[in-house]
């Protein structure tokens, strides 16, 4: 492993253990082995690592979304399903490793670094959605005008639900999760409208449903095991 990798590695699991703002350059030094100098050779500071951490999560998002627009798959429906599934599954790989991705990113004055990290998933999700349909439209799969701006349309609305979706992750309220189907159902009918598609052949609710269900498992298990 390089130097530079080590020193990310290292920074990350004491960030994740520690948190951002108790963790020293000293201590990530120590961690990785490495000199001071070797240190500064590489970074600058802490939190030039963390951005190159944030670069890194979405990386590994962006390879999973790139598959899906190489894809070859006849189906232009099962393709752009596929973008939210993959997006709610990598979501679900990091609730499941909540306590450290909150310690690396809970710190005082964090806002610009978790505004960077929105920021990058949104270009990353709709540029995987404008390739896609793009390609369904070249290839006549669907009739649409403006598939950049569907695009955006698009990752506007699974950001709606996600964000709906962790207000309801703790509720108990049966009209939240009833809130919560209309605008599933509402989003499905925005996206399929502008499609030019039916409604049943946009898999949202389906997905998003799936998604809250299973991270509400894991909250009530990470519940159980903290009393």
């Amino acid at each position: 492993m390089e130097l530079k990798d080590k020193i990310i590695n290292s920074a990350y699991e004491l960030f994740s253990v520690k948190g951002y703002e108790r963790t020293a350059i000293e201590e990530i030094i120590k961690q990785a082995e490495c000199s001071k100098g070797g240190f500064y050779h590489h970074f600058k500071s802490k939190e030039e690592i963390l951005k190159v951490i944030v670069t890194n999560y979405m990386d590994d998002l962006t390879k999973y979304l790139e598959r899906i627009v190489s894809d070859d798959k006849d189906s232009f429906a099962d393709k752009f399903n596929d973008i939210f599934l993959v997006i709610s599954q990598y979501k679900l790989k990091q609730i499941t490793e909540w306590s450290k991705v909150n310690n690396v990113f809970s710190f005082s004055g964090n806002d610009r670094i978790l505004r960077q990290l929105e920021q990058q998933f949104k270009i990353a999700a709709t540029r995987t959605y404008f390739e896609v349909l793009r390609s369904g439209k070249e290839q006549g799969k669907i009739r649409i005008e403006y598939p950049e701006i569907i695009a955006e349309l698009c990752t506007r609305v699974i950001l709606w639900i996600y964000e709906s979706a962790g207000k309801l992750i703790e509720s108990k309220d049966a009209r939240d999760q009833a809130r919560f189907e209309n605008l599933l159902d509402f989003s499905e009918g925005i996206i399929s409208h502008a499609l030019d598609m039916k409604k049943q052949e946009i898999k949202f609710k389906d997905v998003a449903l799936s998604y809250l269900h299973k991270a509400k498992e894991y909250y009530l298990a990470n519940k159980e095991e903290r009393r």
